[in-house]
């Protein structure tokens, strides 16, 4: 019996540290359509993913499955580091916790609409009306074990990751700072894209005002992998593409958004 194609678990390695195993319509097509990028890392003595995709339908377990095809074991995914609360990318925590009991980490600012699932706050009912989110699909709200603040340090195995508030597609939109064996990476989730885009969106707490004042906090970051929640990433001068974005602000002009 052949097997369908949608069934097949793909997973693309960046780096000996870093893999996506999740990516959706507006990506690499290796999991649900409305899922964002998925990256694993690979900590050494444990694996960690940035953000969850939607959890529609079986994206979790096709997620899993990729993790295994990058030659890992999902039971060994520890901790779980969420960009933002828009549900592209936090849907399937809920799934995720239940199946890995594994730490879930969000913004302290966004870490209560996780805790209520309350989809207004999340952008989820805009999104849905908008055909960005399926009709039917409903949002499982996940008990936060960790609220992150800008800041942290969070020591992982013998890495460090730290996480840089850049309010703007959202209100506690986070990005990832990794100091790798050998790139330096910034998972910017939908705060900042390849060529400098941005993402300011029609939800609640997306704000052009917001944006002006975070990105500032990504300059001099000395960034390799610019490693974004949705279409193109880089793995070398990742920081001429924040430079692009930070030049725009300072003039008359402001960044091109996605969206």
């Amino acid at each position: 019996m052949t097997q369908r194609r949608e069934n097949i678990a793909y997973s693309f390695r960046l780096s000996d540290e870093v893999f996506i195993v999740g990516s959706g319509r507006t990506g690499l097509g290796i999991s649900d359509d409305y899922d964002c990028h998925i990256y694993l890392i690979n900590w050494g003595e444990s694996l960690g993913l940035i953000d969850a995709g939607g959890g529609h339908r079986d994206s979790v377990a096709q997620i899993l499955s990729n993790v295994r095809a990058a030659g890992f074991d999902p039971a060994h995914i520890s901790t779980l580091f969420l960009t933002h609360a828009h549900a592209d990318h936090s849907g399937g925590a809920r799934a995720l916790q239940q199946q890995l009991g594994l730490t879930v980490c969000v913004s302290a600012v966004e870490a209560d609409f996780l805790r209520r699932g309350d989809e207004d706050a999340i952008g989820l009912t805009v999104a849905r009306t908008a055909g960005f989110s399926p009709p039917d699909y409903q949002f499982q709200g996940v008990q936060p074990d960790r609220e992150l603040n800008h800041g942290d340090t969070i020591p992982v195995g013998s890495f460090q990751l730290k996480p840089i508030l850049t309010a703007g597609h959202s209100r506690g939109s986070l990005c990832f700072l990794l100091q790798g064996k050998q790139l330096r990476y910034l998972f910017s989730g939908d705060t900042l894209f390849l060529g400098g885009m941005i993402s300011l969106v029609n939800c609640p707490g997306s704000s052009l005002d917001d944006y002006r004042r975070s990105m500032p906090r990504l300059e001099g970051l000395s960034i390799d992998a610019l490693l974004p929640g949705h279409g193109g990433f880089c793995l070398r001068k990742g920081q001429s593409h924040i430079g692009m974005a930070i030049q725009a602000f300072q003039g008359l002009s402001v960044p091109r958004s996605i969206i």
